[in-house]
């Protein structure tokens, strides 16, 4: 049976195969009814403990982005609560994602290409030149992201940054994180090798900008 397969090969050798992840994964939620998904305690509980300890790998990507309670449905949020937050990455929107046949994973060909995942830990293998920026004070990447009209000075800006990297020839993009009962900011992301520029650019001095606009309106 998958579950003693996959608890033997982590056991084993630290981690599991993607193949065995997207098996485990697949054959889980097929069996969502009470009778089955009892069976999958165990694994959860043995993936939880690898969390406990700080310990990473495929084994992740096993997490179905479920937030509910009771019987096995404990153990999963209970190993969401300690993913970090890039594991629990649950849609990404640019201009160029490439279609995927990864289990749990689908994308929407819009204005900008989005990808929504179910599972946890998904994003590296589907984009894996991604960098994602942290801790930006700019409001506003959802609404790029969705293009969708800014209605502030804040938002307006943050479309002018994106759509200005775009136009030069920086991948960008933003991405959403799966929560429990919180709503987590929208968090933009650029291709590694221009990290170091963009990282600026989604880090004004918000308070100099506005100033200048002022000023700019007073002249005008």
């Amino acid at each position: 049976m998958i579950i003693e397969s996959a608890e033997r090969e982590l056991r084993e050798k630290g981690d599991i195969s993607i193949c065995t992840a997207d098996n485990l994964y697949s054959a889980f939620m097929q069996d969502i009814q009470f009778q089955e998904r009892v069976n999958y305690i165990s694994w959860y509980l043995f993936v939880l403990e690898k969390l406990r300890k700080q310990e990473y790998g495929n084994f992740i990507t096993t997490i179905p982005f479920i937030w509910i309670t009771g019987d096995v449905f404990s153990v999963i949020r209970e190993c969401l609560r300690i993913l970090p937050l890039n594991d629990r990455i649950n849609e990404i929107i640019a201009r160029d994602i490439p279609d995927t046949d990864i289990p749990g994973c689908y994308v929407s060909r819009e204005a900008r290409h989005s990808l929504v995942s179910l599972r946890a830990g998904i994003a590296d293998r589907v984009y894996p030149e991604m960098k994602i920026i942290p801790g930006s004070k700019l409001v506003g990447f959802a609404k790029w992201a969705k293009d969708i009209e800014a209605h502030s000075l804040e938002e307006t800006l943050t479309c002018c940054i994106m759509d200005s990297a775009e136009r030069a020839g920086i991948k960008v993009g933003t991405v959403c994180f799966s929560a429990e009962d919180k709503w987590i900011n929208a968090a933009p992301f650029c291709d590694k090798d221009n990290f170091s520029l963009f990282s600026r650019l989604v880090f004004p001095d918000l308070q100099v900008i506005k100033f200048n606009v002022l000023m700019l309106y007073m002249v005008l």
